[in-house]
C-alpha cells in the first residue's frame, strides 16, 4: 500500500512540476508563481525516490516484483467508491484548470467534491461560487496574478 501511494505521489509530482512551467512569469518576482509548486514537487519526488531505494535495498526485490503487486494494492486502497471518485477528481483537476480556466475549473472541482462528500446540491453550488470567487479575487486583484483562462474560454 505504501509503495502504491509513493508511486502515485511521484507520478503526480512529475506532472505538477511539468505543468508549473506554463504559469505566467512576473518580472517583479524572479521565481514567479511557479516557484513554490516546483519546489514542492521536487521535495515530494525526492522523498519518493528515497523511499523506493530504501525499500528495494532492504528487501532485495526488483522493481518488477514491486510493480506486479500494484494491482492488488489498488484494489485494497479504495474500499469505498467515494474515495476513488475523490482521488480521480483530484488527479484530473490540473487538466480542468488548463481546459476550463481557473474560475470555471475551480467551480466544477469544488461542486463535484462537495457532491461526492454528500452535501446537498444547492449548498454545493453556493459554496462553490463563493470559494471560486474568493480565490479569484484574492489572486487577481490582491496579488495581481494572472490566472489561467483555459483553452475553451481563453
Amino acid at each position: 500500500m505504501t509503495f502504491l501511494v509513493n508511486t502515485v505521489a511521484f507520478i503526480l509530482s512529475v506532472i505538477f512540476f511539468t505543468l508549473s512551467f506554463r504559469f505566467t512569469h512576473l518580472t517583479s518576482d524572479p521565481g514567479g508563481p511557479a516557484l513554490i509548486p516546483q519546489v514542492a514537487a521536487v521535495v515530494t519526488a525526492s522523498g519518493c525516490v528515497l523511499y523506493f531505494v530504501s525499500v528495494l535495498l532492504a528487501r532485495n526485490m526488483t522493481v518488477r516484483e514491486h510493480l506486479a503487486g500494484l494491482g492488488k494494492g489498488i484494489a485494497k486502497t479504495f474500499t469505498r467508491i467515494r474515495e476513488l471518485l475523490a482521488f480521480v477528481l483530484i488527479v484530473l483537476m490540473p487538466l480542468g484548470l488548463e481546459y476550463l480556466g481557473f474560475a470555471p475549473g475551480t467551480f466544477v472541482f469544488v461542486i463535484c467534491l462537495m457532491m461526492i462528500s454528500g452535501i446537498k446540491f444547492s449548498k454545493a453550488v453556493v459554496a462553490s461560487v463563493a470559494i471560486a470567487a474568493a480565490i479569484y479575487v484574492g489572486y487577481t486583484y490582491v496579488l495581481g496574478a494572472v490566472l489561467p483562462s483555459g483553452i475553451f474560454f481563453g
